[in-house]
């Protein structure tokens, strides 16, 4: 049987990049998203343009969910892999 598997600082630490960086980009779509919404609930954009900012902003709603849904996989599958290994470890010490 193989050794214990021993996760060092560089992969956790690219795990927390990579969730730093969905973090941000799916706060940055929130704040699009009310960006848009503002937009057309000011009148700002009327008629035929105004449908079709709303019929956007449902859209960059959708992708903002499906971020938000990316995001909390990755932390979940970052979380069971590092628990796997921690238990891994434990029975090989």
């Amino acid at each position: 049987m193989a050794g214990p598997l021993i996760i060092d600082e560089e992969h956790e630490s690219s795990a927390q990049m990579i969730s730093n960086v969905l973090e941000k980009l799916n706060g940055l779509f929130v704040q699009y998203i009310k960006e848009l919404n503002n937009l057309s609930s000011n009148d700002v954009v009327r008629g035929k343009a105004g449908n079709a900012l709303k019929a956007y902003a449902q859209q960059a709603a959708k992708i903002q969910a499906a971020l938000s849904e990316i995001a909390s996989s990755h932390q979940q599958a970052c979380q069971r892999f590092l628990s796997s290994v921690d238990t891994a470890d434990q029975v090989h010490l």
